[in-house]
């Protein structure tokens, strides 16, 4: 089964390589290239909302920050909005951290609703700030690299990673400690297991790599406002 497995992960892996080689126009470019951000949330979501069963509506919230740390770096600096891939990723999962302090108290739907919140707040913040984040307005920046086959394998190669950092945390003590919260909360609890704890270590990369798919879409896509990235 194993070895299956990996036999059809490189036939798609391949499949996934000569795609933009087939398929070169630009629109369909620009769904597979969107479809490869919206695939890093999916997984970076998967580890908390499906290994962890905490479901979380407040993802978006990572993903705006992460955008908005691309944007801003551009908009009020003038630097590169391509160094928003270090540092989107980074003030997501800080900015996970207290969530998950406040967040994890709660569980099932109470935690689910206070999430879906959470991306609420952010929008009403960001539209609101107006002068530190243009509000409504949004930030429109121009785009360092406009090749889509450029954006196409940079967003292969950022599913990639994402896939494979989240795979061998599911298959570390954590992942299996996720899985018995997940099934159990308090049979976990029992056993010793402390399950805010773990939480919160899967929150961190969740939010991470969902910040990281929003630099990503920053310089891709080259505008963002707070209804766009916080809904």
């Amino acid at each position: 089964m194993k070895k299956t497995n990996i036999v059809l992960g490189v036939i798609v892996l391949i499949a996934a390589l000569l795609l933009p080689v087939i398929i070169q126009a630009p629109y369909q470019l620009h769904i597979l290239i969107l479809v490869l951000i919206w695939a890093v949330m999916g997984t970076a979501w998967n580890l908390l909302g499906g290994y962890a069963g905490q479901v979380s509506f407040g993802h978006a919230a990572f993903f705006g920050v992460g955008a908005y740390a691309a944007g801003l770096l551009e908009f009020h600096l003038g630097i590169s909005p391509w160094w928003g891939l270090i540092l989107g990723p980074v003030l997501a999962a800080l900015v996970s951290l207290p969530i998950g302090l406040i967040c994890f108290r709660l569980r099932g739907p109470y935690f689910a609703l206070a999430m879906l919140a959470l991306g609420e707040i952010f929008r009403l913040l960001f539209t609101n700030l107006d002068s530190f984040t243009n509000g409504a307005k949004g930030i429109l920046i121009m785009p360092v690299i406009t090749n889509k086959m450029f954006y196409y394998y940079s967003g292969l190669l950022m599913l990639l990673i994402t896939v494979l950092i989240t795979t061998l945390i599911v298959r570390s003590k954590i992942g299996y400690y996720l899985i018995s919260i997940r099934e159990d909360q308090d049979a976990a609890t029992s056993l010793g297991i402390p399950t805010t704890l773990y939480k919160n270590l899967a929150i961190l990369p969740s939010a991470f790599f969902t910040g990281l798919a929003g630099a990503f879409y920053m310089n891709y896509v080259a505008f963002i406002d707070p209804h766009i990235v916080f809904s």
